[in-house]
């Protein structure tokens, strides 16, 4: 096996090719002292960019409350990211051209079109796109590229973070533009040419590895620390599910998952059957057992064994979570496969169905339509209330459509906290200060 190396002369000759060209006279692309990869310089143009910021605003699920260590938007980028770098550089010992930094960047990227609220307000908003005449209305992913191609700000010459195509690549966990029917899409019809140029080399909907590694390390980390939180939260009852005389409890579990997403054609369990549900879970609990003995109380003892429990958990899915078939393609275990689909169901179970949670996603849902109906009728005028940050790209905006992409930019670009002060404004319960911004 040859040892994984960064340099780009080993790689295609366009794999890091940007999409913005500098121009003659203008100077070399990077200063010579600048011995970074490009890799290594998308993460830090990821990581310092205002978008990745806002996520520490954004809820992973639901809004923190009494103190608790709920993770948000940017915690979990950032697990993202450290999980995606190892299990990329695991890979790349064997298999050439995996870039662990390349597969970082993406991850730190990955949710940065997350709107305010989360999944709840992502439906809401393309509902709303579609309903004035937005075709590929609102997508968390699509919106994603957007912002790292288009509306983050770091060079006046060229819009977007300017990163390089293997970035790219590796951003598109769905890598296709929307079609009528489809439920997750990788780009919008406005950024058409930077998906072009990401995909130059592909055929098909095929990832590249490195969005494979980003797509896996989502998925692991999600699901671990949101169980992590649950329990920790009173609503996940790991200690029911673990303890003696707990064969009632996981099988009111798995009948009640089964049950409940049924009728969704697309929910990746469906592979997988009852049979296979029980026997993950039981795999999982098995891992528990030595860190789960009681309800959560808080003790120095308890965090220490559940630290150590997640701690081990994440390190066998780095280290043995995808490997290379024999047709040089990245596969996942099916067996840890399973057992994250187990633990991102217990979150969906006694979490996200939650009589509490629906009563304030009901509220969220109103914010998003209040703040939409009035940035659409400010983009459709020359009234004074578009943000600063958004007025050129309203002024360059050249039909109906492209100017209420601009009011769905406001809306999904808005902290929590920000989009819950507006509303605020809007409906007249507090009128803010003159100087407070719109956006």
């Amino acid at each position: 096996m040859r040892r994984f190396v960064s340099p780009p002369e080993r790689r295609l000759p366009d794999r890091y090719a940007r999409r913005h060209a500098w121009s003659a006279g203008d100077g070399p692309p990077h200063k010579s002292s600048d011995t970074r990869s490009e890799g290594e310089r998308d993460r830090d143009r990821v990581l310092y960019s205002s978008a990745f910021r806002r996520l520490a605003g954004i809820t992973q699920v639901v809004s923190p409350g009494d103190g608790a260590a709920i993770h948000n938007r940017l915690s979990h980028c950032l697990k993202v990211g450290q999980v995606a770098r190892a299990v990329a550089s695991r890979l790349g010992v064997a298999k050439e051209g995996i870039d662990p930094l390349v597969a970082e960047a993406a991850a730190f990227a990955h949710d940065l079109g997350h709107p305010p609220f989360g999944h709840v307000s992502e439906r809401v908003l393309d509902e709303l796109a579609r309903r004035v005449g937005l075709t590929d209305g609102f997508e968390g992913n699509a919106q994603s590229f957007r912002i790292v191609t288009v509306l983050a700000a770091r060079d006046s010459r060229w819009p977007g973070l300017n990163l390089c195509r293997a970035t790219l690549d590796a951003l598109l966990k769905y890598p296709w533009r929307w079609e009528d029917g489809e439920r997750k899409w990788g780009a919008y019809q406005s950024e058409a040419a930077d998906f072009r140029f990401a995909r130059d080399g592909h055929s098909g909907r095929e990832r590249c590895d490195e969005a494979e590694i980003m797509d896996w390390a989502d998925d692991v980390t999600y699901a671990v620390h949101d169980v992590e939180d649950f329990f920790r939260a009173g609503l996940i009852p790991l200690d029911r599910l673990v303890g003696h005389g707990s064969g009632t409890e996981r099988e009111a579990f798995v009948d009640g998952v089964l049950n409940a997403r049924a009728s969704i054609p697309a929910w990746e369990g469906h592979r997988i059957g009852s049979d296979r549900l029980m026997e993950g879970l039981e795999r999982v609990l098995v891992e528990m057992a030595p860190a789960i003995d009681q309800p959560f109380a808080g003790s120095r003892s308890e965090r220490a064994r559940l630290r150590s429990f997640t701690s081990a958990l994440i390190g066998r899915y780095i280290h043995s979570g995808l490997a290379i078939d024999e047709r040089g393609n990245l596969c996942r275990d099916p067996q840890q496969a399973d057992e994250v689909v187990i633990m991102k169901e217990m979150t969906w179970r006694y979490v996200i169905t939650d009589a509490r949670l629906a009563s304030q996603q009901e509220g969220h849902r109103r914010i998003i339509r209040t703040l939409f109906d009035f940035f659409g009728e400010q983009v459709r005028g020359d009234d004074p209330g578009i943000p600063p940050g958004y007025r050129d790209a309203l002024a360059s905006a050249d039909d109906e459509h492209s100017r209420l992409r601009v009011a769905v930019d406001i809306v999904a670009g808005m902290s929590e906290a920000h989009a819950l002060r507006l509303h605020r404004r809007l409906s007249g319960v507090d009128f803010g200060a003159l100087v407070e911004r719109l956006g």
